[in-house]
């Protein structure tokens, strides 16, 4: 009976700290956002138009300076950043961030972790859309596939 005990009450700190954690995750990631998109107050922007791929080259650039007591908020803002390049075709720049947020992951949850799987898958797909692009630039196809991702390609997670 004290055995049980024991055992959920670790349970329930575990669980705790889990729910802590996540929330202070919500929070940076809230506060990133909300720094990108500053750029979009009229008062900060000055009248001119700015674009979807503005802020998130933005993004991607305060990630470079920031977050960096915080690896695993970092890491999965590289990888959702990382994800819209791909569905935007810019394999170069998503390349980059889903490099750096395996590394911060495998580092950080070993290389077992569901976050690292779909790092790497999502990696092995952009390779696999760059060959695409690269074969149907040779003349191998005069109807290239859509080598963008699908909503059932992407696997977002936290």
């Amino acid at each position: 009976m004290s055995t049980a005990l024991t055992i959920q009450t670790w349970r329930a700190k575990h669980e705790a700290e889990e729910a802590k954690l996540e929330a202070e995750t919500a929070e940076r990631v809230s506060e990133f956002l909300v720094g990108i998109f500053k750029v979009s107050d009229p008062n900060e922007s000055k009248g001119n138009t700015v674009t979807a791929r503005e802020l998130l080259d933005k993004g991607a650039r305060k990630l470079e300076t920031e977050l960096g007591d915080q690896p695993l908020v970092k890491a999965r803002l590289q990888y959702t950043i990382g994800v819209v390049y791909w569905r935007l075709g810019l394999y170069q720049q998503a390349t980059a961030l889903l490099e750096s947020a395996l590394a911060i992951r495998e580092k950080a949850l070993g290389p077992d972790h569901p976050d690292v799987a779909a790092t790497l898958q999502n990696l092995g797909m952009i390779a696999h859309n760059r060959d695409l692009r690269v074969r149907n630039h040779a003349g191998r196809s005069a109807h290239p596939p859509e080598c963008r991702p699908t909503p059932e390609d992407v696997h977002v997670v936290r």
